[in-house]
């Protein structure tokens, strides 16, 4: 049964009172657009118990009722909110009312966190409507929300009632799975974030497109330099071979000729100076099968394919290394040129709104699409294209080797614990075991090879993957790795203990509780795929330990940042999360206090997992994002 309002004055008494006498209720909007700067509210839909009372959102500002309905959300601000996406929907009421809803269920969310590692990262309404209350529900007549022409006919109330039916039965069942799995302290991690996530995005970040783009004419020009000494290295391999014509020279290459007239004056071309500028002209560095055909006829025979990963094993060869580099720069123009801007600011706000997924690793740290904020090039000079507004400066704030403190933590490994505690650098200090020599002796790029083994360990590499990254031979990495343990012994037989004991649980958890599971296999083809399913549990699962244990927290950091805010959203706020890092935009006249607020409330947010380690934070303020 549900309840239609075109107006609100008077006609609101049952639905007061019955909001009144409940703790919950299901909420849901319809719209026309995803896009919550320009979209149109059409319908609010809020159900308590057995009844539904639907909200002609665009009638009722029409008739400038929007004030009752402040006061309304006013009124119900303390109860809980049944929302799927809530995001989303918090977004629609923020942004149109100045209301965020605080105490929100997200059905999507916590489905993702019942189901970390083996389930999705977005759940459907549809396919949780199914699969807890055997409810269908189809989306036929999104079309009409969508191609809203002015009015609400009886097929969009009907589908907006639709999208609350199930969603308290799905809250309980989803309530009753938290609780058997003893999640209850993860649950309201994310869901006390979800606000402050909201203002996050709707915050924005400003890019200032005038130093973005001279940065894409900075990449073409070196794009072009690559390209051209790739050719000219690719032109001198090929010349040292005798060829009847160009068209061999083609075929080889699998460079197409798509006419017989082509055909012709290719096999009447002999001349070597004009073979040059034609494999110049025609040779294509971005198809693969040119490029395989080149790699496998005069570098090796072996390479499989053009992929970047396979490519790395052979940067033994000069033209290899050129062409991993050619694609670096090349991403930055297609990736990061001129399309960024017209993709991803928006023409309403000005600023880029990235989509900041809490879940969106199994881990439990946050992913960012549209744009992704956290794939940025490394390098300062793109950094500083993003700025703060006017009379603001930016704070950024990350913590110092997070991950390996945490480890030394968990792991009671006095030589990391007394190390820290006496303010040395571990990666140096690592340097040292490996290489047997006092901490103040350790060079830079010894330093950066201590660095290496430790995040290798930390995410479960082998001697191989070691190797690889640090370009020395296996036999070296494997005495590096032996080093490493024996210089670390307590971490190492906790972590080869973990690794036992996820491994039989075939889930992993942080200290707070959050788990991440993994596939149940019985069967396997041979040894050999037994061994690989093993190792990636082990792997995945001390890094899920860690790594989510820090994305903890950083989410409970970003929660009391927002609630213990002194200063006030206007003048202090987030603008985006980075793995273990934090951006906040602050007004000059307050920055420096504001600065030593996230330093207080991250360090205090990271000890409470540390115990004696202390915590560290490292803070930068400038006008724009800068880690200098």
């Amino acid at each position: 049964m549900y309840k239609y309002f075109t107006k609100l004055h008077n006609n609101l008494e049952e639905f007061i009172e019955k909001a009144k006498a409940t703790g919950v209720l299901c909420l849901d909007v319809e719209t026309n657009s995803l896009d919550i700067f320009t979209a149109k509210w059409i319908l609010l839909q809020i159900k308590i118990g057995e009844d539904t009372y639907i909200f002609d959102i665009q009638k009722i500002l029409n008739e400038q009722e929007k004030d009752i309905l402040v006061r309304i959300f006013d009124l119900l601000k303390d109860k809980k909110f049944i929302i799927h996406n809530a995001k989303y929907d918090t977004k629609v009421i923020y942004h149109n009312l100045g209301i965020l809803l605080k105490n929100v269920h997200d059905t999507m969310l916590t489905e993702a966190m019942i189901f970390k590692g083996i389930g999705k990262v977005y759940y459907s309404l549809v396919d949780l409507a199914f699969k807890y209350c055997g409810t269908v529900i189809t989306k036929d007549s999104i079309e009409l929300f969508i191609n809203y022409a002015g009015y609400v006919n009886e097929a969009m109330i009907q589908y907006g009632a639709m999208d609350v039916e199930c969603l308290y039965n799905i809250y309980e069942q989803q309530m009753a799975e938290i609780s058997k799995r003893k999640l209850d302290t993860t649950y309201k991690l994310e869901m006390d974030l979800l606000p402050v996530v909201v203002k996050m995005e709707l915050r924005g970040i400003i890019l200032d497109k005038e130093k973005w783009l001279v940065l894409e004419q900075k990449a073409k020009v070196k794009a072009e330099e690559i390209k051209k000494l790739i050719l000219e290295n690719i032109i001198e391999v090929l010349l040292k071979r005798e060829w009847t014509n160009a068209f061999e020279l083609f075929k080889t290459l699998s460079i197409p000729v798509k006419t017989k007239k082509l055909t012709i004056f290719l096999e009447g071309l002999t001349d070597i100076n004009s073979i040059k500028e034609n494999i110049k002209e025609n040779f294509n560095l971005n198809s693969h099968k040119q490029l395989l055909s080149y790699l496998k006829t005069f570098v090796d025979s072996d390479v499989p394919n053009t992929n970047e990963k396979i490519l790395k094993e052979y940067t033994e060869h000069e033209i290899v290394r050129l062409i991993l580099d050619y694609r670096e720069v090349n991403k930055k123009i297609t990736t990061y040129g001129s399309a960024f801007i017209e993709k991803y600011i928006h023409p309403v706000t000005g600023k880029i709104h990235s989509d900041f997924l809490q879940l969106g690793t199994d881990t439990g740290r946050f992913s960012s699409n549209n744009p992704n904020l956290q794939n940025i090039p490394r390098e300062q000079e793109y950094r500083e294209c993003f700025v703060a507004k006017e009379g603001f400066k930016m704070i950024t704030s990350d913590y110092s080797q997070q991950e390996f403190r945490l480890a030394g933590a968990i792991s009671g490994e006095t030589r990391i614990i007394d190390a820290y505690k006496n303010g040395a650098d571990m990666h140096s200090a690592t340097a040292g075991i490996i290489f047997d020599k006092p901490i103040n002796q350790v060079t830079p790029d010894e330093r950066n090879t201590g660095k290496t083994i430790n995040f290798a360990v930390l995410y479960g590499s082998t001697d191989y993957g070691l190797a690889y990254n640090l370009r020395i031979p296996r036999d070296q990495a494997t005495s590096f790795l032996e080093k490493f343990y024996e210089g670390y012994p307590t971490l190492s037989r906790f972590k080869g203990e973990m690794e036992k004991e996820i491994l039989k649980k075939k889930y992993s958890c942080t200290l707070i509780g959050r788990k991440r599971y993994f596939e149940v296999r019985e069967l396997f083809i041979d040894y050999r795929d037994r061994e690989k399913y093993e190792q990636s549990i082990r792997r995945e699962g001390f890094n899920q330990l860690v790594q989510g244990t820090g994305a903890d927290a950083m989410k409970i950091a970003m929660i009391n940042l927002d609630s213990n805010n002194p200063f006030g959203d206007d003048k202090f706020g987030l603008l985006m999360t980075e793995h273990d890092e934090l951006v906040f935009e602050a007004e000059e006249s307050i920055v420096n206090e504001a600065s030593k607020f996230v330093e207080k409330e991250m360090n205090e947010a990271l000890q409470q997992f540390l115990g004696e380690v202390p915590a560290l934070v490292d803070i930068h303020i400038d006008s724009c994002w800068s880690k200098k």
